[in-house]
C-alpha cells in the first residue's frame, strides 16, 4: 500500500502518522513492516507509516530524527495521531488501539516479551 492506508468502505476511526526512526535495523524494519500494515488495517485506521533513516557513523540520535518526523508528517496532513514507534517493537494483540486518548500521552508498549509481560 506504498506506507499508507485508508479503509475503503467506511470512515477511519483515527487519522493516524506513525514514524519510526532507524539506524542500521533493516531486518527488525521489514518484520514491523510485514506485521503493522494489516494489524492497523484491521483497527480501520487511515495511517501512514514514516520511516526516519539515519545514515553515517555518528551515534543514533532517536530523539532528533522523531522530531524531524513529525515536522515532516505535519506538512502532509492534520492527524488525530501522531505514534512514534520503535523499530523493534511488533504488536501483538488488537485490542492495543494505535488511537491517541484525547488528553493524554499514551505508551503503546506497556507489556514486552523479551521482559516476560
Amino acid at each position: 500500500s506504498g506506507g499508507h492506508y485508508r479503509p475503503p468502505h467506511c470512515l477511519p476511526r483515527s487519522k493516524s502518522a506513525i514514524l519510526v526512526a532507524y539506524k542500521n535495523q533493516e531486518k527488525n524494519l521489514h518484520h514491523l513492516l510485514y506485521y503493522i500494515h494489516p494489524f492497523l488495517q484491521r483497527q480501520q485506521l487511515g495511517y501512514r507509516i514514516y520511516l526516519i533513516q539515519q545514515t553515517g557513523k555518528g551515534s543514533f540520535n532517536k530523539a532528533k530524527l522523531l522530531n524531524v518526523g513529525v515536522r515532516e508528517a505535519l506538512k502532509d496532513e492534520d492527524w488525530d495521531c501522531l505514534l512514534l514507534h520503535d523499530v523493534s517493537l511488533v504488536p501483538e494483540n488488537d485490542h492495543n488501539l494505535y488511537v491517541c486518548d484525547e488528553y493524554y500521552p499514551k505508551h503503546m508498549a506497556s507489556a514486552m516479551d523479551k521482559f516476560q509481560y
